[in-house]
């Protein structure tokens, strides 16, 4: 598939184009291209379509439709995907003509620094062809594409100066003298167009045009600006005026640094003047373009300037010093009083004393020795006194801390002050922040490129990335590698990776020279207290990506609140980060890639292994112990029962009650670490904590699908439990991957590992977990059709359930059982079952529980046509869930009673309660039952003749059938859709709708002998025994 931007928005297979549809249908297209892959929200895109008008009450509806037949049209269901405030665009590398062009410009851009011109004008030619017209033409404009337009469209005037300067470059002035000629008359204030006019002509031997075309540009830009021509219109202008030869020059070089006049005009400063104790400029700065360009247009400025205090600071090895020393040298013309810099050696042991550092300046401003004061404020005083009336630039590099600052800072007002620091300078008065990261891949692409040659690079594209991503897109490692890489020029950047590759030696390959990651990072370890050095080394032992406070505490073997302060000591030192706040409102923290690789060598060399496990051991009982209280709060009660014997580490009971309040965000937010937690354990042979946690999160993952956490998860724990022999663990991870093949709807696979874990659960002895795996195997049985053997099963499992007294896992099975008989036919038999687990629902005391089984009661009475009591038993678990504040369990509630309402005629009863169970499904991001309860509120507007709303809210319930691969509700939707279509005398659209409703059912390939209809009204059947939310069927 192709996408296009750089024009009217088209989409086609690369032979032809697509028809999107009409003008909306193109706008939202517009919207959603961009910014692909990024979800965009229905209320902004709401606002792109009707941007000129008010939007109408149907607006999130016509939304819908207009996704619907975008997805239609381009034939894939899965490139729209809805998100739970909105939708996305899923668009692969290379699809967009806007990110080849960008691409392009980028490769062009580079070619033109490398000074390959010929090269940059071909390729920043083949970017510009990619344009058909304006950006984004046919669309609406606003908000989203109108920024996506004028950025794209000042790319390309970019693009286009710069494609213009390579023509210059390779002498091709006469040709293009007419282009300029007409770009400055579209463009009159694009001042680089008329540079390149003014230079084109001079260079073509036309003086006299090029200085009249000066004189027309500064006559317009007073008169309409007020202003005078830029510096390098000015320059180029002497330098014609001149008979120079250099106005190319001018052009390539960089800008010309200015400083102002006391009449505010620009002009070029005088050589610097003594004492300049700047270290060696870097002539390869990369990435750090807007920060360069913000410190001196900030400096420069009439105000910004004046006694200004800058600090950069960032984590060792991002640049601070480069940036600092780079920026003073940019501007030695204007501050000719001096620059002056010092290493504060912040960092080390034993910082540079002020005094010390006094000395030095005022010996640089030859203050003789014998005349320099002895005491701290009078040399200060004195160094004051030397600024005085100069201009000077003073760069402190390293700082400790401020104390160490304050004595060096000057008193005159124009002096500028540039200091770097590893730790945070909040005390420093007045001083603006200037905070450097570690790069983007772009720019340690192109970073890579001037180290070792672009040629080089760009023959190894992969290889490059993966070594960009190796550095972790620190300016350091990049530098180390590339001076190896210089340095060794028959090496390939593939071998490079490999020997970055491994992370044992990986800090040992990064070092060249003076350049050396480790003793950068040894130097800010070094400089900790003893409490956060030991912290560090322990959060060595993490393999998870990140992580929050109660990990440090479990490291640590303390409160919450006293490992915080020891972390925070770390985070002052850059070297642990923060990185936002989670789901649960907690604050996140991570380790640079570099950085964790010091802490691990630290662990492990200063740390004893006995003391190392027991840390570890104490991080995965803490992160059990919090999966175990999510589970029970999502679950309403302890159903999973099989746990082991590994001993868990317990917080404070309000900090766990705070951290799993919301069960579902808390995994959202260690759903990563829960995956590292497992595989951690298993590595490390402690397969009681690798089972335990996998099967314990498994719900957990459930509710949102995280198949393949649970998968990845499953499999670690199943290799540990292997390779120790626990017959026990392994069976309780086969029951639990067997419910994530049920789940998936792949029964064969789903049978193949219950039975194997029924197997494994009679080897243990462990009657209770084999009567768990028994109760999944009555749901495969019962999805495959197989009534008789499903109900045989649950009498299996019920009956050693009874022994053990799990009331919980009986309610559940005797529910189930009731489900068979329902979808048998068999209501009265289903009746007598779900009375039965009614009582075992009391029994477990677990009130949610009892919810879903009034819920399933509810149901049958549906199905039995009874609506009084079924309005009744839904209302008795409005009752409780309401209680609960279990917000999901509403929307199901309300979902029943819109059915019974609808069968009794009350429509608008049923209107308004669906309307709020949708509502609820959205806020609870349930998207099944979402799809479930929106297919009910379709057919309820069919019902009512409002076909055009119908049609709407079934196309929507469709596409989250789609986005969450449940066929059969799909096709459910598609019948109902088709109906409505042919009702609007649509029959073509209806055919094709009922047609792919056909396929889906056929492709289904199920034995169920019962028929559809004897599901009542809920549909296809539930396949999860999990008593978490109320199932809707």
């Amino acid at each position: 598939m192709q996408f296009k931007v750089l024009g009217p928005v088209e989409a086609g297979d690369g032979t032809r184009s697509v028809p999107v549809g009409g003008w909306k249908q193109r706008t939202l297209l517009g919207a959603l291209l961009a910014k692909p892959n990024t979800a965009v929200s229905t209320e902004k895109l709401i606002d792109e379509l009707w941007a000129d008008a008010e939007p109408p009450i149907s607006a999130a509806d016509n939304l819908r439709l207009y996704i619907y037949r975008i997805r239609r049209a381009l034939r894939d269901p899965q490139r729209i995907l809805s998100q739970p405030l909105g939708y996305y665009l899923l668009v692969k590398n290379g699809e967009l003509d806007a990110e080849r062009f960008e691409k392009l410009v980028l490769e062009g851009r580079r070619a033109l620094d490398a000074g390959n011109v010929t090269r940059a004008a071909e390729v920043l030619r083949h970017a510009l062809d990619l344009w058909r017209g304006p950006a984004f033409a046919g669309t609406s404009g606003a908000a989203i594409v109108g920024a996506e337009s004028a950025r794209l469209d000042e790319l390309r005037h970019v693009a286009l100066e710069m494609r213009i300067e390579a023509d210059l470059r390779i002498n091709r002035h006469a040709d293009l003298i007419p282009e300029l000629t007409q770009l400055t008359t579209e463009f009159p204030l694009r001042e680089r167009f008329r540079l390149q006019l003014m230079h084109a002509l001079y260079r073509a031997g036309r003086q006299a045009e090029a200085l009249r075309v000066y004189q027309d540009t500064r006559r317009m830009m007073v008169t309409q600006l007020g202003l005078e021509p830029g510096p390098e219109l000015r320059a180029l202008e002497k330098a014609i005026l001149d008979s120079d030869d250099g106005p190319g020059e001018v052009m390539r070089g960089d800008p010309v640094v200015l400083q102002r006049t006391p009449d505010g005009r620009a002009e070029q400063d005088e050589q610097p003047s003594s004492p300049c104790l700047l270290p060696r400029d870097t002539p390869d700065l990369t990435g750090r373009e807007e920060h360069v360009d913000h410190l001196c247009d900030t400096i420069l400025s009439d105000d910004g300037g004046k006694g200004a205090i800058f600090t950069i600071e960032g984590r060792g090895g991002v640049g601070k010093t480069t940036l600092a020393i780079h920026v003073a040298h940019r501007l030695q013309k204007v501050f000719t009083g001096g620059q002056l810099y010092v290493d504060l050696h912040g960092a080390e042991q034993r910082p540079t004393e002020p005094e010390e550092v006094l000395a030095r300046f005022l010996r640089a401003f030859d203050v003789p020795g014998d005349l320099i004061p002895e005491g701290l404020d009078e040399r200060a005083e004195m160094y004051r006194a030397q600024l005085a009336g100069r201009r000077a630039i003073i760069v402190m590099d390293d700082a400790a801390d401020e104390a160490q600052v304050q004595p060096l800072l000057p008193g005159a007002s124009s002096c500028v002050v540039l200091v770097t620091s590893r730790t945070r300078l909040a005390g420093l008065g007045g001083a603006s922040l200037i905070e450097l990261d570690t790069l983007t891949d772009a720019q340690a692409v192109h970073l890579m490129e001037r180290l070792c040659g672009g040629e080089r690079v760009n023959a190894e594209p992969q290889a490059a990335a993966e070594l960009v991503r190796l550095c972790g897109g620190l300016p350091l490692a990049l530098r180390i590698i590339g001076a190896r890489l210089k340095a060794r020029p028959h090496w390939s950047l593939a071998r490079m990776v490999q020997k970055l590759a491994g992370e044992q030696g990986r800090l040992d390959e990064l070092a060249h020279g003076q350049l050396d990651i480790r003793a950068s990072l040894a130097l800010s370890y070094n400089g900790l207290d003893g409490r956060a050095r030991y912290l560090f080394r322990l959060l060595g032992l993490l393999d998870a990506p990140d992580f929050t406070d109660w990990v440090t505490a479990s490291l640590l073997d303390m409160d919450v609140t006293l490992a915080s302060d020891v972390l925070e000591a770390l985070i002052d030192a850059r070297l642990v980060d923060v990185t936002g706040r989670d789901e649960t409102g907690n604050l996140r923290y991570r380790f640079h890639d570099l950085v964790r690789l010091y802490a691990r060598e630290r662990v492990m060399a200063e740390i004893p292994e006995a003391e190392r496990t027991a840390a570890t051991e104490r991080m995965l009982g803490g992160l059990l112990s919090l999966c175990e209280h999510a589970h029970t709060n999502l679950t309403g009660g302890e159903h999973l029962i099989i746990h082991s014997d590994a001993a868990r580490w317990h917080l404070d009971r309000s900090l766990i009650d705070q951290l799993v309040a919301d069960p579902l965000a808390w995994c959202e937010s260690e759903r990563q670490s829960i995956v590292a937690g497992v595989r951690q354990a298993a590595e490390a042979g402690a397969h009681e904590f690798s089972w335990d946690l996998a099967v314990t999160a498994a719900p957990l993952f459930e509710v949102r699908r995280h198949y393949d956490e649970w998968q990845l998860t499953h499999e670690y724990a199943l290799s540990a439990t292997r390779k120790a022999g626990n017959v026990r663990g392994e069976a309780a991870v086969l029951t639990e991957l067997g419910e994530l093949r049920l789940e998936q709807n792949h029964y064969a696979d789903a049978t193949t590992l219950l039975k194997a874990a029924m197997q494994g659960h009679l080897r243990a002895g462990d009657r209770h977990g084999y009567a768990l795996a028994v109760q999944k195997m009555g749901v495969v049985q019962r999805l495959e059709g197989d009534y008789d053997a499903a109900l045989r099963s649950a009498h299996e499992a019920l009956g050693i359930l009874d022994e053990v007294h799990d009331w919980t896992n009986k309610a559940l099975t005797l529910r189930h059982a009731g489900q068979v008989a329902m979808e048998l036919g068999r209501l009265e038999e289903a009746a007598e079952y779900m009375d039965q687990a009614l009582s075992a629902a009391k029994e477990a005391g677990t009130r949610r529980l009892y919810a879903q089984v009034l819920y399933r009661i509810g149901e049958l009475c549906l199905s039995r046509g009874e609506t009084g009591r079924a309005d009744r038993e839904f209302n008795r678990v409005l009752a409780i869930v309401t209680e609960l504040g279990d917000v999901l369990g509403t929307a199901h509630v309300l979902h029943g009673l819109g059915r019974v309402r609808r069968l009794q005629g009350r429509r608008d009863e049923a209107e308004e309660m669906l309307s709020r169970a949708v509502s609820l499904a959205r806020e609870t991001n349930d998207r099944l039952l979402l799809a479930q309860v929106l297919i009910s509120r379709g057919e309820l507007e069919s019902q009512c003749g409002r076909l055009d709303t119908a049609a709407l809210v079934l196309a929507e319930a469709a596409m989250i059938c789609v986005d969450i691969n449940v066929p059969a509700w799909r096709a459910r939707a598609l019948h109902a859709l088709g109906d409505v279509f042919w009702a609007q005398d649509n029959g073509e659209e209806a055919r094709n709708a009922w047609s792919e409703a056909s396929a889906l059912e056929a492709a289904a390939a199920t034995r169920r002998t019962a028929p559809y209809g004897a599901r009542g009204e809920g549909g296809p059947p539930c396949s999860r025994l999990r008593p978490g939310a109320l199932p809707a069927a």
